[in-house]
């Protein structure tokens, strides 16, 4: 069932079995459509859950680019994008520190109405700040505040480094 192709994936990947996951996983999307073999897979359809742990395996190891690829297959293959997706590889970008990729993956995501969330504002907020962008984190900082979100741990500690260090991030307005 899928349910339980789901659970099989989610628990390799979190005894750190990411690669037999991901072979498990490409054992049951077809390569091509008249693939003559016949996997003992078969029938077996993966789900939103499924994708998105595989995404959020491959962007946990670095390996961002075939987590957008995976991100693109579930795309043609009429899987809902969710939250979970989105958020997994914007935090990938941006530990990449790829932030036009980010952001452009930031704006469809609020063009598609799936609303940002903290962990969202966090990734962006850490990505910004790792580039020097003090202006920009204030911008998201107060969209974040303003939309009712309030910081982590991890991203106010590092909005109250920044402040100890002097690099002035509220004086951007």
């Amino acid at each position: 069932s899928s349910l339980a192709f789901s659970l099989l994936i989610n628990g390799l990947c979190i005894r750190g079995r990411l690669l037999q996951a991901v072979r498990l996983f490409g054992a049951c999307i077809p390569s091509a459509p008249s693939a003559q073999i016949i996997s003992p897979l078969e029938g077996v359809e993966p789900d939103a859950f499924s994708y998105n742990t595989i995404v959020n395996g491959l962007c946990k190891i670095g390996n961002t680019n075939a987590a957008i690829k995976l991100f693109k297959k579930m795309e043609q293959r009429g899987v809902e994008l969710d939250l979970v997706t989105y958020n997994a590889i914007i935090d990938s970008l941006c530990k990449d520190k790829v932030i036009a990729d980010t952001f452009n993956l930031f704006s469809e995501l609020k063009n598609i109405a799936i609303s940002p969330n903290c962990v969202t504002y966090s990734s962006l907020i850490h990505g910004v700040c790792n580039l020097g962008k003090w202006k920009e984190a204030t911008k998201l900082l107060n969209v974040m505040v303003a939309t009712k979100f309030s910081a982590d741990v991890s991203t106010a500690e590092m909005i109250f480094n920044l402040l100890l260090d002097g690099e002035g991030l509220f004086d951007a307005h």
